[in-house]
This record gives structure tokens, sequence and C-alpha cells, in this order.
């Protein structure tokens, strides 16, 4: 054993200092929800129509600076569900936040990062945080993860009187250390979230929304150019400009849609935290949605965490009640006692005598799969069976007795003597001298009540789970084929995996399990699975999960994980309950289907006013509506449709890839069919029927809100009660715009003129046009797709159906 015992700060000292210290940051305990680069658009947006808006009033009519007013609607409303979630995930979040153990008045305690203070004694074991930069005094076996700071993914051995920084991981081992700075002197204030900046490439629906804006503002650029050009050389006045640019510009801009994006993945995040998930990455919504394959730890995930021993197996010439007091001591005397050596030591194996201190350690690593102990003298090895009962003196029967128990789903640790001196601790350490088996313990664990149910959920919806355990192959495999995991093959050895990446993708594929597999294998599994063209969502809840956490699309840690996995991870069970993630695929896969859906009314409407900019504006220097009249439209067949379709309840397949190509495929001939409908009924009533600009504005509105209400029912392509409520929402928004109509303040303030035979001819006509033309390039594409093999529906297929 190394360092000495000390009794740390006295509480009031710690106060004081603490006080003296003043303010720190506190931890965070949620984050927005909102991407950076998501939100920075939606800014750079809500500035530039601000701009217009501005220009408006002071320089044109007031009245068409009324898309302010619904822009700061969206906005109020998109803050509060974004406040009212944040509230939610607090609460939540403050149940798993990350806490110290400092010895005050010889006592250890708990306490926040924050409040502890130079010259605590601070206590680290395996998977915990080192909260602050000191000099270690005690430390067994311990050894961290300094990759946030080095860069080097390798664990590094740390012994007293070595350095420690805030910023990293203990792995393996436990150890004590006098905190010599904390706060903004730390290495931690330089390394915020460092655990989590490393990981998480933007996701393909990030990646796709900003392709979206940047072709929308590449799109704007040039016709507001145009369109400002053709006015100046028309000489017309500076009210008729800022009103025709208004009216042109401002309505290519999907503000609606960057708003949809953030309040859907507020309220599911707030959804989520109600069902006891914490959301800590925007894209955890996504990704949740998105996933095929599912790898997962097996104990406390798919099987209850508490274990009970059911039986001891002496090995031969051993009594069983030797046996039981080596087991015994060994569970009394082990510094820190994981699951497995809790259960060990509620059994109240052998005579209960205390053993008292260890003299020598080597904690439990996962990739060595033993721990040793010195007690009174005598030295203990526990492990997994493979790795102690190998020996030419390990009886044949005890073996196959081991095998026998795992292959029936039962947990076995065999107990060994070492006649040598234990090594010293470190992560390559290895036994040198022979072992005496002295027999094995089988342990018993139950599935959870909920496993089966969540694995055929995650069967009918086509994401494959993979089962990746420290235990036995067998044991783990028998738990895959208890539970219904469907596979080509038996259960992997993770320490016999293939080394060529294409033969393991394959063989990972074909399997239920990978049983003794190590932190580095399971970090390569999802790797390949990844580069395979996977999804791969990855859960766990300990060091050894780590590397894998982090080479995952999606992270999850349980609530009970250890520090480490959990500030790695997207998305953290709290409730610790598996089964609560099923419905949370759903809720996602339900919000990405409807944002899908909806920016498809967003860009046809930008198409279409794009199309009008082109054809009517910059040849004339006339748009055929007005500003305030776009926004009376817009309202009526984009944002009261869009926001309840955004949140409504669907069905169907999700898939991420495809995103900008299936809304393209729709909204380019939804957009020009709509825009040519819009073009007739204008020139006709300018030009062919004589009406005046007024009169031929309103009949252009009046097309607009029948053409747009089309493409809103055309979303609909599934007969079904969705279908007839989407039909029904449409008819009460064209009753509630031809109603605002008769109104005569509305008519008034809108400049709607009163319809004549004429205007109604070129709105029949035009209304016409559009809607023929957007069924005949629906049809289009429908045969397009057939013949390409793309899934109908949404023209986004599963995860592994085949791409447009």
């Amino acid at each position: 054993m190394n360092g000495a015992a000390a009794t740390g700060l006295s509480e009031t000292e710690a106060a004081r200092r603490l006080e003296a210290a003043g303010p720190r940051e506190k931890q965070r305990t949620s984050r927005s929800y909102v991407s950076i680069a998501i939100a920075n658009t939606f800014t750079v947006f809500n500035l530039i129509l601000a701009g217009f808006g501005l220009a408006t009033i002071i320089f044109g009519n007031p009245k068409d600076a009324l898309f302010l007013g619904i822009l700061v609607a969206n906005v109020a409303i998109g803050t509060f569900q974004e406040v009212r979630a944040k509230r939610a995930l607090d609460k939540l979040a403050a149940l798993v936040v990350a806490k110290a153990t400092v010895v005050r008045d010889g006592e250890p305690r708990h306490v926040p990062l924050d409040e502890v203070v130079v010259g605590d004694l601070v206590r680290i074991a395996s998977g915990d945080q080192v909260p602050a930069d000191g000099r270690l005094v005690r430390a067994e076996g311990l050894a961290l993860d300094e990759s946030d700071l080095t860069g080097e993914s390798e664990p590094v051995v740390r012994r007293v009187d070595d350095e420690v920084f805030s910023g990293t991981y203990a792995l393996e081992g436990e150890g004590d250390f006098e905190a010599t700075a904390v706060g903004a002197a730390s290495h931690a204030a330089q390394l915020t979230a460092t655990a989590r900046a490393f990981r998480h490439p933007r996701s393909p629906l990030e990646k796709a929304m900003d392709r979206l804006l940047i072709v929308m503002v590449g799109t704007m650029a040039p016709l507001a150019i145009g369109l400002g050009v053709s006015l100046a050389l028309r000489n017309v006045s500076q009210s008729e400009a800022v009103e025709t640019l208004t009216a042109g510009i401002v309505n290519i801009v999907p503000e609606g849609l960057i708003l949809l994006v953030s309040l859907t993945a507020a309220v599911t995040a707030a959804k989520m935290a109600r069902h006891g998930i914490l959301a800590q990455q925007l894209n955890a919504i996504e990704s949740l949605a998105s996933v095929s394959m599912m790898c997962t730890d097996k104990t406390g995930t798919l099987t209850e965490a508490s274990l009970r021993v059911v039986e001891l197996i002496p090995a031969e010439g051993v009594a069983e009640d030797d046996l039981a007091n080596a087991f015994g001591a060994y569970a009394a005397g082990a510094p820190a006692r994981n699951s497995t050596l809790e259960a060990i030591h509620a059994a109240a194996l052998g005579d209960g005598a205390a053993p008292g201190e260890p003299t020598a350690a080597v904690p439990f690593s996962s990739r060595r799969r033993w721990s040793a102990l010195e007690l009174g003298g005598r030295r203990l090895v526990l492990g997994a069976p493979e790795a102690l009962l190998d020996g030419d003196a390990t009886d044949p029967k005890l073996r196959g007795q081991a095998a026998e128990e795992a292959a029936a789903g039962r947990r076995v640790l065999a107990l060994a003597s070492y006649g040598a001196a234990l090594p010293e601790p470190g992560p390559d350490v290895e036994l040198t001298a022979p072992l005496q088996p002295l027999g094995v313990v089988v342990l018993a664990e139950e599935l959870r009540a909920s496993a089966t149910e969540t694995i055929a959920f995650f069967a009918r919806e086509d994401v494959a789970l993979k089962v990746l355990s420290g235990d036995n192959p067998a044991t783990v495999g028998a738990i895959a084929r208890d539970l219904g995991i469907e596979a080509r093959g038996p259960a992997l050895d993770g320490r016999h995996l293939p080394e060529d990446d294409a033969e393991l993708l394959e063989a990972v594929r074909a399997a239920p399990a990978i049983g003794r597999i190590s932190p580095e294998g399971k970090e390569r599994v999802v790797r390949v699975l990844t580069e395979g063209g996977e999804y791969v969502g990855m859960l766990g809840d300990g060091v050894n999960d780590v590397p894998a956490l982090k080479q995952a699309r999606l992270a999850i840690a349980q609530g009970s994980g250890t520090q480490m996995a959990r500030s790695v991870s997207d998305l953290v069970l709290v409730s610790g309950e598996f089964g609560e993630v099923p419905p949370m695929v759903g809720e996602g896969r339900q919000i990405l289907r409807n944002i899908q859906r909806v920016a498809r009314l967003f860009v046809s409407k930008a198409i279409f006013t794009a199309f009008l900019v082109l054809v009517i504006a910059i040849p004339s220097g006339v748009f055929p509506m007005l500003p305030r009249q776009f926004t009376l439209t817009s309202t009526f067949t984009i944002g009261i449709p869009a926001f309840l379709l955004a949140l409504a309840p669907s069905s169907g397949p999700w898939r991420p890839e495809g995103f900008l190509r299936a809304i393209a495929r729709f909204s380019i001939p939804a957009g020009l069919a709509t825009g040519l409908g819009i073009l007739t009924t204008y020139l006709l009533a300018r030009h062919a029927f004589d009406c005046d600009l007024t009169q031929a504005r309103s009949a252009t509105a009046a097309t607009v809100v029948v053409s747009g209400l089309a493409i809103v029912f055309a979303l609909e392509d599934q007969p079904g009660t969705r279908r007839l409520v989407v039909g029904a929402l449409c008819g009460l928004m064209a009753l509630l715009f031809f109603g605002a109509c008769t109104i005569p303040i509305a008519r008034e303030f809108f400049e709607i003129a009163s319809p004549t035979g004429a205007m109604v001819g070129a709105w029949l006509i035009g209304s016409a046009v559009a809607i023929t033309l957007l069924t005949a390039a629906l049809r289009v594409i429908a045969i397009l797709d057939r013949r390409a093999g793309v899934t109908p529906r949404e023209t986004a297929p599963g995860p592994h159906a085949p791409t447009a």
C-alpha cells in the first residue's frame, strides 16, 4: 500500500476557503437544444428580416411590416418552449450531476465539483473525474485517462507524489490527492467540456439544414441584387422599391423552418425528461431516431444490476467451508466493491472473521479480467475462469462445471491462491507464478421485466441489437437467446475476433453477442460497424464502455454509471430503465419525419417566390402581391399547418441520408407548378381581363392559398385517418382566409379588392393550372420512384432501404 492516511480539512476551514475564493462558475446541468450553427443562422436570418422590416417602417408602408409581428411571436414561442424544456432538464440533470468525494474532519463526504477547495483531500476511484489539480498522497493501482490533456489514449499509472490534473479520469484503482488548484486556476477551466468536444461530428440533419440554408442564401442574394438593379433602372419611388424588395426577398427566407427545428427538439427533449432520459446533445434526438444498430452492455441494462450467489463449487481437494471463507474474506477485505463483490459480501460466506486491511492489491481491470489481494500473508486472485483455470494445476472437472454454468446464463468467477508476491499494479501487469485454483462461485442475474418487450420493439423497427459484455461468451449468448435476439450464428469470443475488419463486420452482424470483450475490442466493433454503414448507438455505464461510447454516433449512459461514462454521453438514462428508450425512438422518428414533411412546405414557398421574382418582379419592377398579403397567405398555408404537422403523430420509416434529395424531389416541381399557376392568375387578371393592380394582387393571393393548401394535402400521399384530418385542416384554413376577406376592416388592411367576375375567373383558371401541374408532377415522381425501387412513403425508406 502506498501513501499515508490523512484526515483532510475541517468542514469549517473548507467553508472559509470556499467563501474566500468567491463565486465560481457552477456546473452546467443541461445544454441548449439548438446547435450553435443553427442558432447563428437563425440570428442572421432574423437580422435580415429585421432590416427589411425597419426599412419598410421607415421608407414604405408600416402595414407591410406585419411579418415582424409573426417573427416576434415565433421567437417568443420558441424561447418559451426552450426555457420550459430547459427547466425540466435542469431538474433531471441535477440527479446525475457529477460530485467529488472529499475527506473532511476524517470522514468522506460528497460535494459538488465547484465546492472543492485548495487543501481538500480528494478521493478518486475507477470511473471518477479528477475535479482539481493536486498531488497524490495515496495510490492503489491508480491509472488515469489523460487523453483530453495529452491526446494519448493509453492509461497512465500514477503513484504517490505524482501530480494529477483536472480534466482527467480514473480508469483503474483508487487514490487520494491534496488539491492544489481549483476553479479558474485549474486545467478544468481551460478544458471546459473537453470530454465532449472531441466527439460527434455534426449530424446528417444538421448538415442537411446547413446546406439547405446556404442554398437559400445563394438564391436570395443574386435575386435581391437583380431586383434592386431593375428597380433602380426604372427609377421607382422609394416606398415602391421597399415594398417590392420586401415582398420578393423576405418570403424566400425559411425563418419558420429554423424555428420549428429548434422548437421540436426542445419539445422532444422535454418529453424525454418526463421519461427519465436526459438529453445532453441536440443531435441525440436525431440519432435516437436514426439508429440501425444498438450495442449494449448486459448487466444493469438487459438484466437487473443486483446479483445473488447460488452455488460454490470447490476445486478437488478443497473443502467447501475453506472456499467460502476465502471468498468471504476477499469480498470483505476489498478496498472497493463492484456489484459482483457486493453480492458475494451480502451472501455472508465463511465464518465472518474480519480479514483486516489488505497489505497489497491489484485492482480489477477489464483488460486482464482479474484482481488480487494480499490478506494476512495469503495472496488471492479473483477473476474470470478462463483467466485463472487454464493452468496445469486446474481440475478439468472444475473447468467443465464452470463452462456448463456459464452456458446456462450464470455468471461464474474463479478464486485461486498465488504463491509469489503480488506484482506492482499497472495496466499491463501479469501474474508470473503458478496459480492454485480454489474453486468457483456461481451467481445468477434476473432479466429485466421490460427486456423482452424492448428487444421485440427494436426488431419491429429494424434496429439490430448486439450485446457486448465482459462475461463468458456462453453466458452472454444464453442471455441473448433467452431475450429473443435474432442472429445467424453463436456468440463471439472477444479474445479471438478476426483481425481483418471486413471479416469482423460480417462476424458481428451474424452474432447476437460478444463475450470477454475488452474496452478496445468494444471500440473496434463500434468503429467497424460505423464504417460498414450502420448508424451505431452504444449503451454503457462503466469506464470499460467509454472508448466505445466515444466512437458511437449515439452514446447512452446509465444514470447510475460512472462520471466518465455520463460525461461523454448524449443521453443519460436517469431512471436506469432501458425500457424507456423505445417510446423515445418512436417519438424521435415522428419528429424527424414531420420536420422533413414541413421542410417541403417552406422550400416549395421559397421556390415559387423566387420564380415570381425572376419572371415578374425583375422584368416589370412589380411583385404580384404586397408583403402584408404574403404574410396573410403564408399564415394559412405555411405557418399554422406547419406548426400543427410538426408536432402531430405520424408513422413510417426515417432515414437521415437523402434528406435534401427527398425535399428537392418534391419541392422543386411543387414550387414550379404553384408558381406557374400564380403567374397564370396574375397575367390573366392584369392583361387579359383588364383588372387593376389591386384586383390582380387579390386574385393572386387567393390562388396562393388554394395552391399552397394543395401542397399541404399532397404531402399526405397515403390514404388513412391522418390524410382525412389534413384535408379537414386545409378546408378550415381556406374558410378562414376567405372569411377574413369578407371582413371590411381586414379587406382594407390587406388591400383585398371586392371580387368581380374577372377576378374569380383568373383565380379559378390559375388555381386549376397549379393543381393540375402539381398532380401531374407528383405522378411522374411516383412513377420514377417505383422504377428506382424507392419506397413511396416520404421518398425516404428505412435504414437499410435503397437510396434514390
